[in-house]
């Protein structure tokens, strides 16, 4: 028979294994909703730099039309930045900070198709840092760089609150590439929860008082809880079960010279 102590072995064993599955499931969740800010933020950023870009252009506009307010004695050369923007006062200045937007934009754009992994044989092929076979380190960096460059600039509350927000959010990725590495877009996968939504130990479906020595139940017990049982000096080989397995092996071996005999099995 098996011992109350190998029984209960595999209690711990079902409890431990539920335990591990539960961990698996917040780590799932803790890191997808990470990825769920990331791609928030990513979208604040994208929609605030069109609004700054709009704004930018209306500015230059009302500066080219005059470019000396009224009361001011001050030459256009003057200014560093174009007053109400963020367009440098230089050759070429709106070009750059209009290049500089866009480039923004497109980062964006192209990072959250990184957080979606779509398409990922795109990014595998020819932007590796991003793909599946790198963490999200590269991408916190990525973000921290767009939030400086956005937030190095004299801007409106909106515009200022996502980059901070983008900014944070890199810093969280790159702390939990450093962590988990490359395994962190498999752990927040739904292979992953799926997997760990699966328990390892089937329930018994047999009691192991009702076994045969020798007979556990499919499912139930490994080679090492048996092995487990025998070095804790529990004996299956004693008691009534092995009477009865000891009777039932006589019947068989009596019936073996009388054909068409049944033999009962207990």
């Amino acid at each position: 028979m098996v011992s109350a102590r190998g029984y209960v072995s595999t209690v711990t064993r079902d409890q431990r294994s539920g335990y591990h599955a539960n961990l698996h499931s917040q780590l799932f969740l803790s890191l997808n909703a990470i990825r769920v800010i990331s791609i928030v933020s990513l979208i604040l950023v994208f929609a605030s730099n069109i609004m700054v870009m709009v704004f930018d252009i209306q500015a230059v506009n009302r500066f080219a039309a005059n470019p000396i307010p009224n009361g001011n004695m001050s030459t256009p050369q003057s200014f560093d930045y174009i007053p109400g923007s963020t367009v440098p006062n230089q050759s070429a200045g709106v070009f750059w900070a209009v290049m500089n937007r866009l480039l923004i934009l497109f980062e964006c754009l192209f990072l959250a198709l990184a957080e979606f992994d779509w398409p990922i044989q795109f990014f595998d092929a020819y932007f590796p840092v991003l793909g599946s076979g790198f963490g999200v380190g590269s991408m916190g960096i990525f973000q921290c760089l767009i939030g400086a460059a956005v937030l190095s600039h004299h801007i409106g509350r909106f515009a200022l609150v996502s980059a901070f927000l983008l900014f944070s959010i890199g810093c969280v990725n790159c702390l939990a590439g450093l962590i988990f590495r490359e395994s962190i877009k498999e752990k927040r996968s739904l292979s992953f929860w799926n997997k760990s939504k699966t328990t390892p130990l089937p329930m018994h479906s047999t009691p192991p008082s009702m076994a045969l020595p020798g007979h556990y139940p499919s499912g139930s017990f490994s080679s090492s809880q048996m092995a487990f049982d025998e070095k804790a000096g529990s004996n299956p080989w004693n008691g009534p079960a092995a009477l009865a397995y000891g009777k039932n092996m006589m019947l068989q071996s009596k019936l073996q010279s009388h054909p068409g005999g049944k033999c009962l099995d207990f």
